[in-house]
């Protein structure tokens, strides 16, 4: 991601969204970060609000114009990220999917 801000454009703000470009429901992600913790999450169900968002995906085309960025697994992702800081729990050490 450092690698898009090195780059000269004429725009004046740059964001970028950076994720897989595949759909993840909330409960799973949440499943998922769990597994690489090894612990057992307390998930409570309230009423939908109208306004929440059960899955996400995010268009990773500007950043992969950039730099050419190409995603990795969110189960890759996940265990490199948790590993980096730490977290990962010895069980998670290769990604499930």
């Amino acid at each position: 991601l450092a690698l898009a801000f090195a780059h000269p454009v004429d725009e004046a703000v740059r964001v970028f969204n950076c994720g897989s470009g595949e759909g993840t429901e909330t409960l799973d992600l949440v499943q998922r970060i769990a597994a690489c913790l090894d612990i057992e999450p307390s998930i409570q169900f309230r009423p939908d609000r109208g306004f929440d968002v059960r899955r996400s995906v995010l268009d990773i085309a500007k950043l992969r114009a950039a730099i050419g960025f190409q995603p990795t697994s969110l189960d890759e992702g996940l265990v490199a990220t948790l590993s980096s800081s730490g977290q990962l729990a010895p069980s998670a050490a290769q990604p499930t999917a």
